[in-house]
C-alpha cells in the first residue's frame, strides 16, 4: 500500500498512455480495413442491365440509345438560331431579301489593301565648308498631317527626331551607327542605321546616296459590303463601322486579310483575299525613276511587265493603257 500511495500518479500516467497506444493502433487497423473494402466496391462488376428490345413502347431504350450516340449541337452555324439570331435584309431599292448567313463580317470583300511604310533617305549639304547629313523621313502610317515627310539633322550615336507623332502607341526607334561623308564627292554618302520596333531586336541597314530605304509598318483597306452597297475605304486597325444590324471594329490588318471583333458577342472573324500577293498595292512613298527606255517585257497588256522592286516592297504592274515607245 505504501509503494501504491507514493507511485500512484506514475501508475495512472502509464496506463493512460497504454490506453491511447491501444487507440491508436487500433485507428489504423480500422483505416486499412476499411481502404481494402472500399477498393473492392470499385472493383465489382457493374449489373447487366435487360432491356426488353421487342417492345416498342420501350422508353428506357430509347434514352440509352441516345446516351451512348448524342447529337452534336454546332452553336457556330448559322442553322443555330440562340447565338446566331436570324436576320432578313430587305434593300428599299430592288427588295432582295439577304438571309442570316449572307450577311455579316462574313460577306465583306477585299477591294484593295495597301501597305502604309516608313521610308528614309538621306542628303548632305555644304555650306561654307562645313558638311551637314540630313535625314527625311515619311511615316505613311502616321494620319493626316502628320503622315508628311520630315527633314531632321543626324548625328553620329544618336536616335533620329522624329518629331511629333499622332500614333503615340508606335515605339519606333531609328539610331544613326555611322555616317560615311565625303564633302567633294557627295555622291558617295552612306549612313549606317539600326531599327527596332516595341523594344524587339535591332535591325541595322545602310542607306546610300539616293536611295531609299522601305519598312512597311502597317496596312489599310478598301472593304465593300454587298448586301448595303457601302464601301468602306481607307480602313485602318481601330476602324469601327456598323453594318449588318451590329457594330464591328477592326483588330488586325495585314497582307493576307483583317479580322473584325463585334461589340454584341466579342466575337471575331477573319476575311482572307483570294490571291492576297497580286491584290496589294504598295503606297505611292518611293522616290519617281529616272525616265528610261522601255524594257521588252513592256507589251502594253495588263500586268505584262513587273518594275524591279526595292528592299522589302512590291511594285505594281505596267498599267493597262501605256504604248511601248517604238
Amino acid at each position: 500500500m505504501e509503494f501504491l500511495k507514493n507511485h500512484y500518479e506514475k501508475i495512472i500516467l502509464s496506463l493512460t498512455l497504454a490506453l491511447v497506444t491501444a487507440g491508436a493502433v487500433w485507428l489504423a487497423l480500422q483505416s486499412v480495413q476499411v481502404r481494402t473494402e472500399i477498393e473492392g466496391l470499385g472493383q465489382m462488376a457493374a449489373p447487366q442491365v435487360r432491356v426488353d428490345t421487342n417492345s416498342v413502347t420501350n422508353v428506357f431504350l430509347t434514352a440509352l440509345t441516345n446516351g451512348r450516340a448524342p447529337q452534336q449541337v454546332d452553336f457556330d452555324g448559322a442553322d443555330h438560331k440562340i447565338f446566331n439570331a436570324e436576320k432578313i435584309l430587305e434593300r428599299t431599292l430592288d427588295k432582295v431579301k439577304y438571309p442570316a448567313d449572307k450577311l455579316g463580317p462574313k460577306s465583306l470583300e477585299i477591294k484593295e489593301i495597301r501597305s502604309l511604310p516608313l521610308t528614309i533617305r538621306v542628303e548632305q549639304r555644304t555650306v561654307r565648308s562645313r558638311t551637314s547629313v540630313y535625314a527625311y523621313m515619311r511615316p505613311a502610317y502616321e494620319q493626316g498631317r502628320y503622315a508628311v515627310e520630315k527633314k531632321t539633322s543626324i548625328r553620329e550615336g544618336k536616335a533620329v527626331r522624329f518629331g511629333r507623332t499622332y500614333t503615340l502607341q508606335r515605339q519606333i526607334v531609328v539610331n544613326v551607327e555611322k555616317i560615311n561623308v565625303d564633302p567633294e564627292n557627295p555622291d558617295t554618302l552612306s549612313v549606317d542605321f539600326t531599327f527596332s520596333k516595341l523594344g524587339g531586336a535591332p535591325e541595322q541597314f545602310t542607306v546610300k546616296a539616293k536611295e531609299t530605304w522601305t519598312r512597311d509598318l502597317d496596312f489599310e483597306a478598301d472593304l465593300y459590303y454587298p448586301p448595303e452597297q457601302r464601301d468602306f475605304l481607307k480602313t485602318r486597325v481601330g476602324h469601327i463601322f456598323t453594318f449588318g444590324g451590329d457594330t464591328n471594329q477592326v483588330i488586325q490588318i495585314n497582307e493576307e486579310g483583317f479580322t473584325v471583333r463585334a461589340f454584341s458577342n466579342q466575337k471575331r472573324v477573319t476575311v482572307t483575299m483570294k490571291n492576297p500577293v497580286a491584290a496589294i498595292a504598295p503606297a505611292a512613298v518611293q522616290q519617281k525613276p529616272a525616265a528610261t527606255a522601255p524594257s521588252a517585257m513592256s507589251t502594253g497588256a495588263p500586268g505584262a511587265g513587273v518594275v524591279p522592286a526595292t528592299a522589302n516592297r512590291q511594285t505594281p504592274p505596267v498599267a493597262a493603257n501605256q504604248k511601248p515607245t517604238p
